[in-house]
């Protein structure tokens, strides 16, 4: 694999990575109501529920989807409910206290880790975005190092991707505007993933 084709799958793996959706309110509210280690843990679970997605489409797995269309029917239900338990979730929470108190507080890391990894492991649409981003670059006499390669990029852009708003999100200044905003914004991003939730189930029904 030249240096060409794997910077165009790692760009292409950015551009994905940065697109707001679901996976960004998960980390995003990690991140503000448990701190920066729980928004680091959830995007390493993120990274890693991304990776299955990626071996998966390197190993040619995904056609399974494509040729059993009710296995995706039933994925889109259970992250859909995920999603909407999060939601919930976001619009009962209270705001996040003052910033002594958090450190204060004991980070739920496993909880970040989990429901990091679920939402990006109930999202067919990472499936289907490395199976076509692949599709285009994975040739039949594709090494074992090479694949390892292409796994490696995508999960740490991924993971990379999201410790990086970790951080940004849980910085002094970052934190205290959140802090003021945090009831609004628990409501709006659990808004945002009841609406998404709903959308998904739209299309599913």
């Amino acid at each position: 694999m030249d240096f060409l084709v794997w910077f165009q799958i790692a760009f292409v793996c950015m551009l994905g990575a940065i697109s707001p959706g679901p996976s960004l309110a998960v980390i995003v509210y990690n991140a503000t109501t448990g701190g920066r280690f729980q928004g680091i843990m959830a995007s390493i679970g993120h990274g890693l529920g991304v990776g299955i997605y990626v071996f998966a489409a390197v190993a040619g797995l995904t056609l399974l989807l494509v040729a059993k269309p009710g296995l995706i029917s039933i994925i889109n239900w259970v992250g859909a409910l995920f999603l909407a338990g999060i939601g919930l979730k976001l619009l009962h929470s209270g705001s996040v206290v003052g910033k002594k108190a958090v450190v204060d507080v004991v980070p739920n890391a496993r909880r970040g880790f989990v429901e990091g990894f679920f939402i990006a492991l109930l999202n067919p649409k990472i499936a289907a975005f490395f199976l076509l981003l692949f599709s285009h670059f994975i040739r039949p006499d594709v090494t074992w190092y090479e694949q390892l390669i292409l796994i490696s990029t995508a999960v740490l852009i991924d993971m990379s991707w999201y410790i990086i708003v970790s951080l940004v999100l849980t910085g002094d200044k970052a934190f205290n505007w959140l802090n003021r905003r945090s009831k609004i914004l628990n409501k709006l991003l659990g808004i945002t993933l009841l609406v998404i939730a709903a959308g998904i189930l739209f299309r599913s029904y």
